[in-house]
């Protein structure tokens, strides 16, 4: 585990977002895989969620 980050925003609205791209992802992914990953570099954090799902047409 990496070290523990400090992010300044609105905590509400992240936590909506994060939790609605994961619930997509589970949604319409039937088979496959779903990933969840950080990076940090200096100062920034990307947040990345990826799956195997069906995609949008």
């Amino acid at each position: 585990m990496g070290p523990l980050l400090h992010v300044m925003g609105n905590e509400e609205k992240f936590r909506e977002v994060l939790v609605n791209l994961v619930e997509n992802a589970i949604k319409f992914t039937s088979r496959g895989e779903i990933r969840v990953s950080t990076n940090v570099t200096g100062n920034e954090v990307d947040i990345s969620v990826r799956d195997t799902g069906e995609g949008i047409a």
